[in-house]
């Protein structure tokens, strides 16, 4: 059986995913467009508060994603939610093994004095931000009604006295 609160248990998991959109928006958003505006940052420190900025965020999501996972896990929360866990998973796999080394790469070589070559990583790794950004809005949006747990609501439909 299920446990009862498992509506009551999803809404911290509603809370961390609606922090990680704002963490999202924040940095990738705002901080990172504001880092280009300032007129005493050079392009090249610019770029290298970019690369630890946004090495230190896939460290954070890491961390987040394993939280989420405990929390689905615990929860006992349906396939919706694990659906979305890996959407997430797979978006921040993408951008750590795939598009942050090419990132990072055109950051060396421009330090380097090397100009970049043109390439898709920056609008891939923009599209999978939104996906992300996408995916967690859902998770918050989705409602513990819909998914209900197994075995804890009498026929009546009304939760049991505990």
């Amino acid at each position: 059986m299920m446990p009862v609160l498992m509506p009551a248990l999803s809404l911290p998991l509603r809370f961390l995913a609606a922090g990680w959109v704002g963490l999202l928006l924040g940095v990738s958003g705002l901080a990172t467009v504001a880092k280009f505006q300032a007129v005493s940052l050079s392009l090249p420190v610019a770029l290298d508060v970019g690369r630890a900025t946004f090495r230190m965020l896939a460290q954070v999501e890491l961390a987040l994603l394993c939280l989420m996972a405990f929390g689905i896990a615990v929860t006992g929360l349906r396939r919706g939610w694990l659906a979305l866990w890996l959407v997430l998973a797979g978006a921040r796999t993408v951008q750590s093994f795939w598009l942050l080394p090419i990132l990072f790469a055109q950051v060396d070589a421009f330090l380097l004095g090397i100009p970049p070559s043109p390439g898709f990583a920056h609008q891939a790794y923009v599209i999978v931000e939104g996906l992300k950004v996408v995916a967690l809005m859902t998770f918050v949006g989705l409602s513990p009604l819909r998914y209900p747990c197994t075995g804890s609501v009498h026929s009546s439909g009304k939760l049991p006295r505990l």
